[in-house]
């Protein structure tokens, strides 16, 4: 089994569903694993994509299927488009 944060989470979940069991019929008087709590990371800043960095990559998409370029036009498009206007890529 691969051990991954989800898995360790889960884990930390479920022996605390148990222990809650065990503190419930007077086995223990406290739950530790209620205690327990994720550290806190900020979200890494990702770099922004740039119009001529999407028409770069349409070209390079232009010697692919089809597919790939309704794909990529759908993801810019479904994409934070703060900083620019919310419309499809031309090829």
């Amino acid at each position: 089994m691969r051990l991954t944060k989800g898995t360790a989470l889960f884990e930390i979940k479920l022996m605390a569903m148990l222990m809650d069991e065990a503190k419930r019929r007077g086995y223990c008087h406290e739950n530790p694993c209620r205690e327990v709590k994720e550290k806190k990371h900020p979200p890494k800043v990702k770099p922004e994509i740039t119009e001529a960095d999407i028409g770069l990559i349409l070209r390079e998409l232009e010697a692919e299927p089809e597919w790939t370029r309704l794909s990529f036009s759908i993801a810019i498009l479904h994409g934070n488009a703060s900083s620019r206007d919310v419309r499809a890529p031309t090829a």
